[in-house]
């Protein structure tokens, strides 16, 4: 019964035009993306320059290792332990849902994220709220004086040199 339903509908939606356009659209839309993806992506080049692009990768690799191993470090510091992996899996999806945040710069998208994420992973609430919040403030908000610092410093620096 169920599989006639979904098929019944199914042809019905086929049949309907502005659904056919929107699916004809869509397909065009793919293979054009896809199309300067093959224009721009030439794997010889790539090939060629292998190494640099095995050191990128190893340095992205390593970044996000970094960044791991501190949200591990802070749930230790805590006294919230978590595992490498909830560390990795939060993370990971905090960085996504932050990257689709409504709001310029994401304030309190990725912190919230990363708490919610560990709260989802088993972590009391406390604990995550505050994992998060430290984390940003390790990673975000302590190197912001330290390179208004160094960018004052290198102003007058260049403005000096320019000047003699």
């Amino acid at each position: 019964l169920f599989h006639r339903i979904v098929s019944r509908v199914h042809t019905y939606l086929e049949n309907f035009t502005l659904f056919r356009d929107i699916y004809d659209k869509r397909e065009e839309a793919i293979a054009k993306i896809f199309g300067q993806f093959k224009a721009t992506l030439d794997w010889r080049e790539l090939k060629r320059g292998g190494w640099l692009l095995n050191r990128a990768i190893f340095w992205q690799a390593l970044n996000l290792f970094g960044h791991v191993v501190t949200l591990y470090c802070i749930g230790e510091a805590v006294g919230s332990p978590i595992s490498l992996k909830a560390a990795l899996i939060a993370y990971t999806l905090a960085k996504l849902i932050s990257m689709v945040s409504f709001f310029p710069g994401a304030p309190l998208a990725f912190e919230g994220a990363i708490a919610w994420l560990l709260i989802t992973l088993g972590n009391p609430v406390g604990p995550s709220a505050a994992i998060g919040i430290i984390y940003a403030a390790i990673t975000f908000w302590l190197p912001m004086p330290i390179g208004w610092l160094l960018y004052n410093y290198y102003t007058k620096k260049w403005a000096e040199a320019e000047t003699a």
